[in-house]
């Protein structure tokens, strides 16, 4: 029984793991002549952003100090 447990445990433990990992993304469609300011302040120099503008930002691995 206890055999039982343990693994039942370490299967939820992994299951809520790999399920955690996943990726979020917004995608955002701006339109000609729409400016959007927004994204990381440490990039806020960068802004606005328009319809010509592609960025990528993978906070999961580096959130920039945000």
């Amino acid at each position: 029984m206890k055999q039982i447990l343990i693994l039942s445990c370490v299967l939820l433990l992994v299951y809520c793991n790999v399920f955690s990992q996943k990726a979020d993304m917004l995608k955002l469609n701006i339109e000609k002549g729409e400016y959007w300011w927004g994204g990381l302040s440490a990039f806020g120099n960068a802004t606005p952003y328009n319809v010509d503008t592609e960025i990528s930002y993978d906070l999961w691995g580096n959130n920039q100090k945000n």
